[in-house]
């Protein structure tokens, strides 16, 4: 959300680092629907992890999305990175894939079908981003200097 917002207010993306972390990436429907799963058939006292299979670096997100929204690439900003920031967060599905559950959304998809959530509902998300947000944004990014 931060990406695609800051990209349609034409402000630059921040990317920690090199951008090399890996994540998961999963539509939220799929992250709701693997939380009613586990609700509705997991086993009490259980822990069930909803992922995806999908490994995508967090910079090669931040240019599918720049495409998408047909945005320069100017508009990645590479900052300092967190100290001890993982390089990769995985997980296993598996256990709440043997419930029956499996991702209904490929990544392509999911992330076309968020962004273009995002440029139709900004009186939603532009009423949210100031006063909290606005200290979050700049205690969190406003004193990272460009990495080199």
């Amino acid at each position: 959300p931060l990406m695609i917002t800051n990209i349609l207010e034409n402000r630059v993306i921040p990317i920690y680092g090199e951008g090399m972390q890996v994540r998961h990436w999963l539509h939220v429907d799929d992250h709701c629907s693997g939380i009613d799963t586990v609700l509705r058939h997991g086993a009490r006292g259980e822990t069930y992890n909803v992922g995806s299979d999908d490994e995508r670096t967090n910079l090669a997100v931040a240019h599918k999305v720049l495409r998408h929204l047909d945005a320069p690439e100017e508009l990645i900003a590479h900052v300092t990175d967190r100290v001890g920031h993982d390089r990769r967060y995985a997980l296993s599905s598996e256990k709440l894939r043997s419930l029956g559950w499996e991702p209904a959304w490929g990544f392509e998809e999911g992330l076309a079908a968020t962004v273009d959530w995002y440029r139709t509902n900004q009186e939603w998300w532009r009423t949210i981003r100031s006063g909290d947000f606005d200290a979050y944004y700049r205690a969190n990014y406003a004193d990272r200097t460009e990495y080199s």
